[in-house]
This record gives C-alpha cells, structure tokens and sequence, in this order.
C-alpha cells in the first residue's frame, strides 16, 4: 500500500517542521502552499517536502485542496488530507493499513484539548483514495465520493488537532454564507452557519439559522438537531431569556438522550438555581453512559460533569452526605482542577 499525505499552507512556521517529522512514514509528502511570507517554505525544503505555490482567487478551501489533491503523482492507493496544525499518531501507518479495505477511511480525531487530555473527539474521515473523491463547500469543507462509497472505521486515533489559536477567523463567516447561498438545502451548512453566527454573538440570527437547520427535510441526525437545539438555548440564555433557553435545552434532551445534552442541561439549570431538576438531568446522565463515537464526544459530560454539577445541586439543597461522595469523584476523575478541589475543600469544612 503506497500512501501520500497532502496540504494547503498559509505562513505556517510555527507549525512546519513538527509536520515534516510526523509524515515521515508517508511514502509522499506534498504542501500547495497558497502564498506563505515567512520561513513556512524555507523549513519544509530543509526536510525535502516539495512545495508548490498556487492562486485561488477569490479564495475557498475546497478550490485549493482539490488544487492540492489534482497535485499528487497518481500511483498511490490512499491520501491523507493533514492540515499543518495536525499531526499523525505514532501507529498511524500501522492503523491505516490494517483498516482500509475500501474508499474511504473513518477514524479517531481529536479536535480540542483541556492540557494535555483530549477535550473533544469525533470521527473524522479525510482519508481516501487516490481518485475516489474530491472536495465541496468553501469552507468546512468534506469530502464526496466519485465513485460507489465504500466506507471503512477504525475507533483508534490516527490525527490530532492543535490548533493555533492566533489564527484569525475573520473570514470564515462569509465563506459559510456562501455555502448555504450555493446549498441552501444543505442541513450541514445550515448548522455550521448558526454556530459561526453564534461565535459572533449574532444570537438573533443564529437562532434564525439553527431554526432553518432544525426545518430541513434532510437534517434527520438527532445529534445535530439536539446540537443546534442546545446552541438556540445559548443564545435565548445570552439574551436573558431564561425561559425560552430551558425549553431548548430540554428539547434537546428529548431529541438526543446523550450526555452532552443532559449535561448542558444541568449546567443551565444550575446557574438558574434549579438544583432538583440539576440532580435529576445528571443521574440520567450517568444511568446512560458515556457517549460512543457518535458526533462530537466532549470530556466534561463524558467524564466528571455529571459527578461535578449534581455535587454542587445537592451541596446547595444542604445535602453534604450526597454531595461529598459526588465531588470525591469529580475530584478523582480530574484531580487538576482548582475549582472542583476547592469544591470538595469547601463541601468538607
């Protein structure tokens, strides 16, 4: 199995070298490089990537990464899309050619950390075929099949994400616009659009937006629709609309039983002092389990939240024999958190 790891690159020094090295075990390394000015080009020929430098304009993700893709010899059986803030996992040749056996590889990703423990993780799947598919959408772009799907998983990490957080995101929200003004039935875009408006604190029309999402006839992942469900009630609640936001909250509970609706849930009610409905969304939440690969995982609901918050409800309610118990393992479970031994301190005093 021959494999190639490809890119788009933007003034990425920081980030060049620790991409050079994580390849290494790829058989071909290629970076279309869409205008660097500083040292991203000079330190990527020190490790003999060969780079090369295209114009897209007016600019997209997916014009550059298809550019990127057309790029690559032909005589490879898989190509890994790595942007230079993420990096492959030390087993990560291993894990691909024991796991592809079709068109396109679905694997672990993590996204987001809290230190040095993942914080969100999800499947992702840039992994495919040579000539099996090719980019769509300006932005958050995916990638579609040109020929029959053929869809393998491996629930092993194989690409971490560390993003760089001095990156701006000035442009992301007009390249979302374009993309439900080119796909205005797409649920995906639809969804992506009221987060990016939410970001922006542009509640009114991310509530728009989420609402469009939810009325779409082909937005029917209950993930999703509890996400933008749970995001309508962020905004109701930063509009101090605390009413409306409980209804969205607990709509999306009854969308998608998972623990990051439950647990946001809770969370909201704790800051409206309603401790009993607190403990009863986190007691659900432990009786159901940790979330399992199906949309975005997040640490918190899936780790000490629920121990965390009902601790706190039940501390407030002046049960400390409840509460203690709880707080231990919220303790033990993230034993580097101030606040939660600040919790447990005070809960035993």
């Amino acid at each position: 199995m021959r494999v190639a790891v490809y890119t788009i690159a933007l003034n990425e020094e920081h980030f060049a070298e620790r991409w050079a090295e994580t390849t290494a075990q790829a058989d071909f390394a290629f970076v279309a490089d869409t205008g660097s000015t500083d040292r991203t080009i000079a330190i990527l020929d020190n490790y003999r990537i060969p780079v090369q430098r295209i114009a897209v304009r007016p600019w997209r993700f997916d014009d550059a990464r298809n550019a990127a893709l057309a790029l690559l010899p032909d005589d490879f059986d898989v190509v890994i899309s790595l942007d230079l803030d993420e990096t492959l996992s030390d087993n990560w040749r291993d894990i691909i050619e024991r796991s592809f056996q079709g068109t396109r590889l679905k694997y672990g990703y993590v996204w987001s950390w809290q230190g040095d423990r993942p914080n969100v993780t999800f499947l992702s799947d840039k992994i495919a075929g040579r000539f099996t598919h090719r980019w769509r959408h300006p932005i958050h772009e995916i990638l579609v099949p040109t020929v029959p799907e053929v869809i393998c998983t491996t629930h092993e990490v194989v690409i971490e994400h560390h993003a760089d957080e001095h990156k701006s995101r000035g442009q992301y929200l007009d390249l979302l616009k374009l993309a439900v003004a080119e796909t205005p039935s797409d649920d995906r875009c639809a969804h992506y659009l009221g987060r990016e408006l939410f970001f922006h604190r542009r509640y009114h029309e991310a509530i728009a937006e989420f609402t469009r999402h939810l009325g779409l006839p082909s937005a029917t992942w209950t993930a999703e629709r509890a996400s933008s469900m749970r995001y309508i009630g962020k905004c109701y609640d930063g509009l101090g609309d605390h009413a409306l936001a409980h209804q969205w909250f607990l709509r999306a509970t009854l969308e998608d039983s998972s623990r990051e609706s439950l647990v946001e849930a809770a969370r909201f009610c704790l800051s409206q002092d309603r401790f009993h409905a607190v403990i009863d969304f986190c007691e659900r939440a432990l009786a159901n389990g940790a979330t399992v690969d199906t949309y975005m995982t997040e640490r918190y609901p899936n780790d000490e939240g629920p121990y965390d918050l009902a601790a706190v409800a039940y501390f407030h309610l002046g049960d400390r024999e409840r509460a203690i118990p709880l707080a231990e393992e919220a303790v033990r479970r993230n034993p580097t958190d101030q606040r939660l031994c600040s919790n447990l301190a005070k809960m035993n005093a």
